[in-house]
């Protein structure tokens, strides 16, 4: 092929190999949902560490995001206590806030934070919001 096709044709190959190389360099986010504990369980996300092992029995409604690249995670589930788990300890300082973001989770968790395993976490509402930056920069 030679001449206005030819370079017609490289026109569009050229940005459709440009998306793919972009899309390939994204980072590799998964977001799941399990109705309780029992569930996640049974999904093996506990066993994968979606669902830390701190997360007490009585949680509901669990959501999880987590970026592969850097470990950054989200969490949150619901709990009828009015408080953090046992294994959730205070902190000194304040952490920083989640880098990662959901619709489903607040930019900045407005509450005392806690440390849960390797997660800061808040109550709110009988809402439990943790989040770890994992490796990210």
């Amino acid at each position: 092929m030679r001449g206005p096709r030819r370079e017609a044709a490289l026109g569009v190959v050229a940005p459709l190999a440009a998306m793919a190389l972009l899309a390939s360099c994204a980072a590799e986010v998964r977001e799941s949902h399990y109705d309780d504990l029992e569930h996640a369980r049974e999904e093996g996300a506990v066993d994968q560490g979606w669902v830390p092992e701190w997360v007490p029995e009585e949680a509901r409604d669990i959501r999880a995001k987590r970026d592969l690249d850097t470990n950054a995670q989200l969490l949150t589930f619901t709990v009828e206590s009015r408080s953090l788990p046992d294994a959730c300890e205070d902190m000194e300082v304040d952490p920083e806030g989640p880098r990662l973001t959901a619709d489903w989770f607040p930019k900045r968790p407005a509450s005392l934070t806690q440390r849960c395993g390797d997660f800061n976490a808040v109550l709110s509402d009988g809402l439990i919001y943790a989040w770890t930056n994992g490796g990210a920069a």
